[in-house]
């Protein structure tokens, strides 16, 4: 782990501002929450990017794609919490029904890359 930045070498973007400023405010209950959430997202993402880099991943059809990556998500919080809090699951599970709505209306999304369409 590196140093913590001064006060005034912290990023002055305005939505890094903003969520620090939330973070900031929360209670100790919230904050841990907060903290697990993010801590579960990063995990997500490195599970996916090693998903992404498999073969069987790239020779597969967009639905077998979504099948994988929400597979590797469910597994992901399954093995990383063993009793994941409630709010943090019903938040996962519907992000993750979004992402699927979205790519059966954009027949052209790309899993491989979700910022493109």
């Amino acid at each position: 782990m590196g140093k913590r930045k001064a006060e005034n070498e912290l990023s002055e973007n305005p939505s890094t501002k903003r969520n620090r400023e939330y973070a900031a405010s929360l209670n100790e209950e919230d904050k841990t929450l907060f903290n697990q959430q993010k801590a579960l997202g990063v995990a997500i993402g490195r599970a996916k990017k090693k998903l992404y880099g498999t073969v069987e991943f790239q020779e597969a059809g967009s639905d077998k794609r979504l099948q994988m990556e929400g597979a590797v998500v469910q597994e992901t919080i399954a093995r990383r919490y063993v009793v994941v809090n409630a709010i943090v699951r019903t938040k996962l599970i519907i992000q993750i029904e979004r992402r699927k709505a979205n790519s059966q209306r954009c027949p052209h999304s790309d899993p491989l890359n979700p910022r493109k369409r």
